[in-house]
């Protein structure tokens, strides 16, 4: 639950104001990042040898993140 009453910020909260980031994980990455974008919300995707991830802002300047939901870390022995 997110709850409302939070305090805006003009730019991204940094670690000491929020030290909690919500990360979606997703089938396809760069599909959802343009389905966001498509509704005027920039997301930056990037690549890295343990995955692929999205960040973008709420509306209070909050982080948030997308991640590829095949990450192995969240599969169990036999990949489902």
């Amino acid at each position: 639950m997110i709850e409302t009453g939070g305090r805006a910020e003009v730019t991204r909260k940094d670690i000491s104001q929020n030290p909690v980031a919500l990360r979606f994980n997703v089938s396809d990455v760069k599909a959802a990042a343009s389905l966001l974008e498509a509704q005027g919300v920039p997301v930056e995707v990037k690549m890295h040898d343990w995955g692929t991830t999205g960040a973008f802002i709420d509306p209070d300047r909050n982080v948030c993140s997308l991640k590829n939901a095949d990450d192995p870390f969240f599969t169990d022995e036999q990949g489902q």
